[in-house]
């Protein structure tokens, strides 16, 4: 049985073949159970350096250890710049949500600023004032998150069904772009947008406070 394998790592397919262990041991003149190497899988990734260290013990230092992330350098250090770069990403899009929040909020007090002074005078409180425009604020930020949901969890099924963004293997190591839908990713990231916006929404309602009925009325 014979073909041909595409892992999508030209690092691998360029320097590797799948062939019997016999073809091998017959090319070096080895003996039969003679092998270059053996390839150990972990459990636990983020164990690997202590896992590493109790092989060695066990094996004694005639033999060489090599973890995964030393023989493939290359690929571990486009990862490593992969994970910076969705955390960049991750966190300019909550400032520019915060901002726009915010913005949402200001011009919402400003546009109610005779309202407000209204029932200031009635004698409704700053406190309860604040509440009703941090829950108006709450209803647009669900409404957001909705259709970005909706919107971003698409693109992420059609990208993982029918790999529509494609990249050159030569550079990237694969040959479109890889994604991974998780439930509990999605419901952290939402939770922290949520979360974020929420204190990104406090400061404006201070505001509120400034407003004073005989300005507002007045000005009216």
């Amino acid at each position: 049985m014979c073909g041909i394998f595409n892992t999508g790592f030209a690092e691998f397919d360029e320097n590797l073949a799948i062939v019997d262990l016999k073809q091998i041991q017959k090319l070096n003149y080895w003996e039969n159970g003679e092998v270059g190497s053996y390839e150990l899988f972990l459990n636990d990734f983020n164990n690997l350096d202590e896992d590493v260290e109790k092989v060695q013990e066990l094996l004694g230092y005639n033999y060489r250890i090599l973890p995964v992330n030393e023989t493939y350098e290359n690929i571990f250090s486009w990862l490593e710049m992969v994970d910076v770069n969705g955390i960049i990403i991750i966190s300019l899009m909550l400032m520019v949500a915060g901002v726009n929040m915010i913005t949402a909020l200001f011009i919402l007090i400003l546009e109610r600023a005779n309202m407000i002074g209204l029932v200031k005078s009635m004698g409704m409180s700053n406190v309860s004032v604040r509440k009703v425009f941090f829950f108006v604020s709450l209803r647009l930020l669900w409404r957001g998150l909705l259709i970005g949901n909706v919107i971003g969890i698409g693109a992420v099924l059609l990208q993982y069904f029918f790999h529509l963004v494609k990249l050159d293997s030569n550079t990237y190591y694969v040959e479109y772009v890889p994604v991974i839908f998780n439930v509990v990713y999605v419901l952290l990231l939402n939770a922290g947008i949520i979360l974020s916006c929420m204190l990104m929404m406090f400061f404006p309602t201070l505001i509120l406070t400034r407003i004073t009925p005989i300005k507002t009325l007045r000005f009216d």
